[in-house]
């Protein structure tokens, strides 16, 4: 564990800086392993909703959830 109450102001900033990185990566790795499971027809859910995909792009899909057309990031799917 890191005793962040030693480090000095660009210490921080350098150390906040790696863990925003290493999120982004995570979310990316995820939004991406996500879309090789997704296909449109897909049964899918998010915040509580559940439709089907129609269309899916580099980093979100169109989700339709009763007549209504969503535009969903990938990591926040689940396949149903």
């Amino acid at each position: 564990m890191i005793d962040i109450s030693t480090l000095n102001e660009t210490e921080l900033i350098t150390l906040n800086s790696r863990v925003v990185d290493r999120i982004k990566s995570l979310r990316r790795f995820k939004s991406q392993e996500t879309a090789l499971s997704l296909k449109i027809g897909s049964k899918v859910t998010f915040n509580g909703k559940t439709g089907v995909i129609t269309k899916i792009n580099r980093v979100k899909a169109k989700v339709n959830v009763n007549g209504a057309t969503w535009n969903v990031p990938m990591n926040m799917l689940t396949l149903v």
